[in-house]
């Protein structure tokens, strides 16, 4: 009888307990960022259009004496207003991260950088764009900017200053404006990735740029300056019509 008793017992314990471990809640998905990540230009149409996205976020993370230059910024936010429907507007989020010894950075050290210190993702109906200043240089090593994914581009901060505000280089604020103009308009799609061409005008030996050279999305950065001080500095290059088409014709101004 206390054997029965015990049995009883230590049956009801073992159900109680299963009944309890079946009542615990399942741990949450782990959050889907697919529409941050991919090629470049695949959030091309959710960038230039309100159909989605009504707001931008542009989360910007720089390392130790590379913070980014304000006007510059700025420009760019006006570059995303001007070329895309964001009735809700742009706003900029910056954060200092830790610097990195290995200072030559290829497309999977650029992504791991991000997955361990990106914060911001799209949200409802704000788009988020991360952009990052590095402490070093690309394997590319004269390479200024590169956009890498579908809302992900990085800028080389030691090229840029090295390349800037000395005797025949253009100073600091127009050659970052040009070079994060330039990777924004890469997550734009253009030139025909992600944003399809009107007409044909891209660069085939030098992939997603603009054969014009005047052109923002063409191969090449100019970083030399006027020779004289007395002659006026080079403005920003801006899109040319064939650019400015493409963007019109996937939903942008």
């Amino acid at each position: 009888m206390i054997r029965s008793l015990h049995t009883i017992i230590l049956f009801f314990a073992i159900a109680a307990l299963i009944f309890s471990c079946a009542r615990q809640p399942l741990p949450p998905p782990p959050p889907d960022h697919s529409s941050n990540e991919g090629r470049v230009g695949a959030a091309a149409r959710d960038l230039l259009t309100d159909s989605v996205y009504q707001s931008v976020l542009i989360e910007i993370q720089y390392m130790e004496g590379f913070a980014p230059d304000s006007m510059a910024v700025r420009n760019t936010v006006h570059f995303i207003e001007r070329y895309s429907h964001k009735p809700g507007g742009v706003r900029v989020v910056l954060q200092q991260i830790p610097t990195v010894r290995d200072t030559i950075y290829s497309v999977d050290e650029l992504l791991t950088l991000e997955r361990k210190y990106r914060a911001h993702y799209n949200d409802e109906d704000e788009l988020a764009l991360y952009l990052l200043y590095t402490n070093g240089v690309f394997v590319e090593a004269s390479s200024l900017g590169y956009a890498y994914g579908a809302t992900s581009a990085v800028i080389f901060g030691k090229n840029v200053l090295e390349n800037s505000d000395a005797l025949r280089r253009p100073s600091r604020t127009n050659l970052e404006t040009k070079v994060l103009q330039h990777e924004v308009a890469h997550l734009m799609g253009l030139v025909n990735v992600g944003t399809p061409l009107q007409s044909d005008h891209k660069d085939n030996e030098h992939g997603k740029h603009c054969i014009n050279k005047q052109c923002l999305m063409y191969y090449t950065t100019d970083i030399e300056e006027s020779p004289s001080l007395v002659v006026r500095r080079k403005p920003v290059p801006v899109l040319d019509a064939a650019c400015l088409a493409d963007l019109r014709a996937n939903g942008g101004r």
